[in-house]
């Protein structure tokens, strides 16, 4: 499908769009819980999001699948929580929610926000398939729609139990590095004592993986946490994720005698994502510069992530780019006169760690 959305053309996108809005009825409810969904519904995700690649490649916005997208997203009948269901029914509807999820990233469809924050805020829709409505929520947001999110998650007010999981899974619009200035910052009283460890570490990432570099300001407030026991493991994180190599080299210090498997884990996420946003705008190059200033430490060794990623398996996730395609775009800059100097530096050290 994927050679169908970029070279298929009208033809293409038109029996892409079939596949995507299959004929077949969804099961009904109340069938039996591991039960295989109906093949169409599996081909219908692929095609959903190879749909939305296609249309942004042609440069097309159609309204026509912006709302065939919506309503794929959508289908989960009234008052029914499929949440972490695996009949039938639930894997049907989280196969063409993710699908639509997938489609408006891919297509960076800005008009989809809304019904994407809907979707992964509602407790009632799949598990998975929320966690993909929020990491769309990265590629279709502006710069004051991801803050404004920020902030809202931040809100003290909003801190209760029963939401805590539905704000860690929107932590996921942060985690692919969307490039929102502002937001980092307006994340921070996220890692605090009234928050759980587990929404502590979070939001480190989502900090750590906002997409861009850290600010003075930001670096002063996390490094001032490295001496509190309870915040030193998810501040140090933060700054080994999203600073510079000298505050990645102090935060190390630090967290990794008391918490190795965090970093480690942390890391391996991280990389294990790369779109083509963070090889133009060097968050490759620094993650792994940051890697390298704790180096000493074998579990961790920037070098050994590289060449897990590069022999990892086939990439779902949207906007994700293919070891080939990495390799790629680093022996073509590290090459090029043309290029700007840090990134021809950076290509060429990332060259030198996939060896």
């Amino acid at each position: 499908m994927p050679l169908l959305a970029l070279l298929g053309g009208a033809r293409g996108r038109a029996k892409l769009r079939a596949w995507a809005d299959p004929v077949v009825p969804l099961p009904k409810p109340g069938g039996p819980e591991e039960s295989e969904m109906p093949a169409a519904f599996g081909t219908a995700r692929s095609a959903l999001r190879a749909l939305g690649i296609a249309h942004r490649v042609a440069g097309i916005q159609d309204p026509d699948v912006h709302a065939l997208f919506l309503r794929q997203l959508a289908r989960r009948p009234a008052r029914l929580s499929l949440a972490t269901g695996k009949s039938e029914l639930a894997t049907s509807v989280g196969a063409l929610a993710t699908g639509a999820a997938w489609g408006l990233s891919e297509m960076q469809d800005p008009m989809a926000w809304e019904a994407l924050l809907r979707y992964a805020e509602d407790e009632k829709n799949s598990e998975s398939a929320r966690l993909e409505a929020a990491h769309a929520l990265g590629w279709v947001g502006n710069a004051q729609e991801l803050l404004t999110l920020a902030r809202r998650l931040s809100d003290p007010q909003a801190r209760s139990a029963s939401k805590e999981q539905v704000r860690m899974g929107l932590l996921g619009a942060f985690m692919q590095r969307p490039s929102s200035a502002a937001a980092p910052a307006a994340l921070l009283p996220l890692i605090s004592k009234r928050a759980s460890a587990e929404l502590r570490f979070a939001a480190a990432e989502a900090i750590g993986n906002a997409g861009q570099p850290m600010d003075e300001t930001l670096k002063k407030s996390l490094r001032g946490m490295l001496v509190d026991p309870d915040l030193f493991a998810p501040a140090g994180l933060a700054l080994i994720l999203g600073g510079d190599p000298e505050s990645a080299a102090a935060a190390c210090k630090v967290v990794e005698p008391r918490a190795p498997k965090d970093v480690n884990r942390a890391l391996e996420r991280s990389i294990a994502f790369i779109s083509m946003r963070d090889l133009e705008e060097g968050h490759l190059g620094r993650l792994v510069k940051n890697a390298r200033a704790c180096g000493g430490y074998p579990d961790r060794n920037a070098r050994s992530f590289l060449r897990w990623r590069d022999r990892g398996d086939p990439i779902q996730d949207p906007h994700a780019v293919t070891p080939a395609v990495l390799r790629g775009w680093l022996s073509r800059t590290a090459r090029s006169p043309s290029s700007d100097a840090i990134k021809r530096e950076d290509a060429r050290m990332l060259l030198d760690e996939m060896q």
